[in-house]
C-alpha cells in the first residue's frame, strides 16, 4: 500500500510538473499570438498616429534591412502584422507576469519536493529541462543559418522579447528576454519529452521534434508573421529550415536524455498506460 501511495503521489506530482513547466510556457505564446491573429489590421489613420520610426524600429530588430524594406513596401501586410503584434503584446506581458512566472515557481517547488521524496521524478524534471535547453542550441544552429540566407521571415527570439516587454524596449533588452523565453520553450518541450517517455530512443526524439514542427507550421505564433500555413506565402526555404532545425532539436534532445534522464523510476507513460516507449530505467 505504501508503494502504491508513493506511485500515485509521484504520478500526480509529475502531472503538475508537466503542466507548470511544460504546458504553460508554450501556451502563453499560443494564447497571445491567437489574440494577435484575431485582431484587425491597423487602419491607415492608426498608422498615421504611430510615430514614423516605430514600424522601422520594430522590424529592424527582427529582420535584415532588405527584409524590412520589402515589408514596408507592402503596407497591407505590414498593417496586419503590426496590428497583430500590438494586440498580442499586452496579452503576452500579462500572461508572463501572472501565469508563466508563477508556474515556474510551482515547478521549482515540485522539483525540490520530488528531490526529497521521488528522486526518479526529480531527475526526469531536471534532465528534461537541461536536455531541452541544450538541444535548442542545435535548433538555433540551423535556424540562424536559414535566417542568414533570408529563408526565415524574422528572427523570432527578439520578437518574443518585444511581446513580453513592449515595442519601446531597447534592442538589447528585447533580445535578452526573448532568448531567455526561447530557451525556456526549448526546455519545456524537453521536460514534456522526459516526463512522457523517459530516456526515449533516438526515433522518439526525432518524432517529437517533427510533432513540434508540425504544430509550429499551423499555429498562430508563426501565422502572426503573415507567412501562412507551412510558409505558403513566403517560400520553401522556411519549411526546409524549420523542419531541419526541429529534427536537429529532437535528435539532440533524445541523445542527451539517454545520458541524463530518469536514472530512477519509470516515465509517466509507463505509469499511466503501461507503454514502454523509452529506454528502460537503470
Amino acid at each position: 500500500m505504501t508503494a502504491q501511495r508513493r506511485s500515485s503521489g509521484e504520478l500526480w506530482l509529475g502531472l503538475v510538473a508537466l503542466v507548470a513547466g511544460g504546458a504553460f510556457p508554450v501556451l502563453a505564446l499560443l494564447v497571445a499570438a491567437t489574440a494577435g491573429l484575431l485582431a484587425p489590421p491597423l487602419r491607415p489613420e492608426q498608422m498615421a498616429m504611430m510615430p514614423k520610426e516605430m514600424p522601422q524600429m520594430m522590424l529592424s530588430r527582427i529582420m535584415w534591412p532588405d527584409q524590412v524594406a520589402m515589408a514596408t513596401a507592402m503596407p497591407e501586410k505590414l498593417m496586419a502584422m503590426l496590428g497583430g503584434m500590438m494586440a498580442a503584446q499586452p496579452v503576452m506581458a500579462g500572461l508572463t507576469a501572472y501565469v508563466l512566472l508563477p508556474s515556474l515557481v510551482v515547478l521549482g517547488v515540485v522539483y525540490f519536493y520530488a528531490r526529497a521524496h521521488y528522486r526518479g521524478l526529480a531527475n526526469c524534471i531536471l534532465a528534461g529541462l537541461a536536455a531541452g535547453a541544450v538541444a535548442t542550441v542545435a535548433l538555433d544552429a540551423v535556424r540562424l543559418t536559414g535566417f542568414s540566407r533570408r529563408w526565415m521571415p524574422a528572427n523570432l527570439p527578439p520578437t518574443f522579447g518585444m511581446l513580453i516587454l513592449g515595442p519601446q524596449s531597447s534592442p538589447a533588452q528585447a533580445e535578452l528576454v526573448g532568448y531567455l523565453y526561447h530557451f525556456l520553450n526549448g526546455a519545456s518541450f524537453g521536460l514534456i519529452f522526459t516526463l512522457a517517455v523517459g530516456r526515449g530512443r533516438l526515433a522518439w526524439g526525432i518524432g517529437w521534434g517533427v510533432v513540434i514542427w508540425l504544430l509550429m507550421m499551423v499555429t498562430p505564433p508563426l501565422l502572426l508573421m503573415g507567412v501562412g500555413p507551412f510558409g505558403v506565402n513566403f517560400g520553401p526555404g522556411l519549411v526546409a529550415t524549420t523542419f531541419t532545425a526541429h529534427v536537429a532539436y529532437g535528435a539532440a534532445l533524445s541523445l542527451l536524455a539517454q545520458r541524463w534522464a530518469c536514472a530512477e523510476g519509470p516515465a509517466l507513460a509507463t505509469r499511466t498506460t503501461g507503454l514502454r516507449l523509452g529506454v528502460e530505467a537503470r
